[in-house]
């Protein structure tokens, strides 16, 4: 599967960055496999959530303020209102 191949290299790519910008969700995270990488970047879930959230905040530091309010303790309780919320401050949706 070329397309599998493809995903990990870019998993693994994007968790060495990841690595060398020094993020703090992945200090103590010893993934070595790609599959573990692309698991952990893709599936849906808090950690990946707050990692966006990171990315987004690195790049924009004013985005920090708006990005809380991502935040749950329930990490299936991501509403379709708060990615909605979440792809506007992104400039992806006009709708919040």
């Amino acid at each position: 599967m070329a397309g599998t191949s493809k995903e990990h290299r870019l998993s693994q790519h994007v968790y060495a960055t990841l690595q060398t910008l020094s993020c703090s969700l992945v200090e103590g995270l010893y993934l070595r496999e790609a599959e573990s990488m692309q698991e952990l970047l893709c599936t849906p879930s808090q950690h990946r959530t707050d990692i966006l959230a990171w990315i987004c905040s690195s790049i924009c530091p004013s985005l920090s303020k708006k990005l809380p309010s991502l935040r749950s303790k329930d990490p299936n309780s991501l509403s379709q209102g708060k990615y909605t919320c979440l792809g506007k401050v992104l400039l992806v949706s006009s709708s919040c």
